[in-house]
């Protein structure tokens, strides 16, 4: 009985003192200095010979960070572009509907709804190329740090 009451007594140090120990890590960050407005870059230590495995992190974790970075770019502009289709259609049918005839309010109305369909389409359209180039970069730089490795 006294083994299992130390036994958990260590269990329980032992995963206080992990949980401590992962609370400590730094948090991970990521910059924007290898990625364009929407683009993405190799990182820089894929220029070279990786012939580590830490090497192979190091090089896994800046595609990682591009990759990251070029998704957090790519959602912005879709946001910004969904945002002023927003505002555009609002302004239009505030327009439309200060008309005095039901012709005058229907055509404006309807226009405004298909250039916000245009618009949203587009957006969506845009960030789906981007998402796609980023996850095609990224591949490609996960495939050079595994295929230039010598371990």
């Amino acid at each position: 009985m006294n083994t299992k009451i130390i036994i958990g007594v260590l269990a329980v140090f032992i995963l206080g003192l992990l949980l401590l120990i992962v609370t400590q890590l730094p948090a991970p960050s990521r910059s924007s200095t290898n990625a364009a407005a929407v683009g993405f870059a190799l990182p820089a230590q894929s220029t070279g010979s990786i012939t580590t495995v830490a090497g192979q992190v190091a090089c896994a974790r800046a595609a990682i960070d591009a990759h990251d970075t070029a998704v957090e770019n790519a959602n912005n502009a879709l946001f910004a572009a969904e945002q002023k289709a927003y505002i555009t259609r609002d302004t239009a049918l505030d327009q439309a509907y200060s008309g005095t005839t039901w012709a005058s309010v229907v055509a404006p109305a309807n226009a405004a709804f298909a250039a916000f369909d245009v618009a949203i389409n587009q957006a969506t359209s845009t960030s789906q190329s981007a998402h796609n180039i980023a996850a095609a970069q990224y591949n490609a730089a996960i495939a050079a740090c595994k295929t230039r490795s010598g371990v």
